[in-house]
């Protein structure tokens, strides 16, 4: 997805004549760096009226966020982010488990049941209360499976909108699976979570950034029963969707062999463009500010509500 490979001219945005690239996507408000915040457990997980002491217990045993969303331009840490949350919730039950035994020998004289204890934090005070539902990266699978390569993405637009339609439909139809509704309990008294490394703002911003959000193209896409429908559940309340900017301006997108390459200006152009489809689409998100890969686990426990 997004810009072309191998150094070629990187394809039009909604604004640029002559195709040369540099006028990319530029939407009221795309310079914004993505304030519009959504929802957050300390704001929310009571309805916003309670006194602090009921938020705090209310934030033990329910966090507010049901899902989290990311989404942004290629190369620019999506998947790195996911698998760090991952791997934060693992060591976590590593030392809850390990907190329960010691504190199950320290008690296992007959004595009255203990009430349960509070969550474990990390260095990034992530909930032990949460549970992860991980939806993995849906477009490389669906690349190889429609046989379309990188090549096929720089020269060939009916290849390339093939793509988002196939990217929307397999991204709509995996999270379906995954996603968590009503109380969202799991066991072991936790609160199961979707983390989606993906969503469907991606083949929104991909097909605005090539063909330009008035489009037919994009008006197609968007006009989709799946993609309409997704959207509806990205503006329901404890669905945090995250907008993941380039690491570096820069630098040029790294380069592995399947997803395209550009320019750093090109990732940055792309980055605006899904800033505008969010904006256009009335989807609440939060766009990261930290550039390390740890600061930016912790900036995203923090903003998305689920700290202990």
């Amino acid at each position: 997805q997004g810009m072309i490979a191998g150094g070629a001219a990187e394809p039009a945005g909604p604004d640029d004549d002559d195709g040369d690239g540099d006028a990319a996507c530029e939407w009221p408000g795309a310079e914004d760096s993505g304030t519009h915040i959504t929802v957050t457990l300390s704001e929310n997980v009571t309805g916003g009226a309670a006194p602090k002491a009921n938020k705090a217990a209310a934030a033990a045993v329910r966090p507010a966020v049901r899902a989290v969303l990311l989404c942004g331009a290629h190369g620019s840490g999506k998947t790195t982010l996911f698998n760090c949350l991952l791997q934060q919730q693992q060591q976590q039950e590593g030392v809850h488990a390990a907190a329960a035994g010691a504190a199950a020998g320290a008690t296992r004289a007959a004595a009255p049941a203990a009430p349960a204890a509070p969550a474990v934090q990390s260095a990034t005070g992530l909930s032990s209360c949460i549970e992860w539902r991980p939806l993995t990266e849906v477009a490389r699978h669906t690349m190889v499976t429609l046989g379309i390569t990188r090549d096929d993405l720089a020269v060939n637009d009916d290849a390339y909108l093939q793509l988002q339609h196939a990217i929307a439909a397999a991204q709509c139809s995996a999270e379906l699976e995954h996603w968590v509704g009503g109380g969202g309990s799991s066991s072991g008294g936790k609160v199961a979570c979707l983390l989606s490394d993906r969503c469907i703002i991606d083949p929104l911003a991909y097909t605005a950034w090539r063909f330009g959000m008035h489009s037919p193209q994009f008006q197609e896409l968007l006009g989709r029963a799946d993609v309409a429908a997704a959207l509806q559940r990205y503006k329901a309340e404890g669905v945090c969707v995250v907008l993941v900017p380039p690491f570096d301006r820069a630098a040029p997108t790294p380069d592995d062999g399947v997803r395209m390459v550009g320019s750093a200006e090109g990732a940055w152009q792309l980055h605006q463009c899904f800033q505008g489809v969010l904006q256009a689409v009335g989807v609440p998100y939060q766009t990261l500010t930290a550039v390390g890969v740890q600061e930016r686990v912790q900036e995203a426990v923090r903003v998305l509500g689920l700290l202990a």
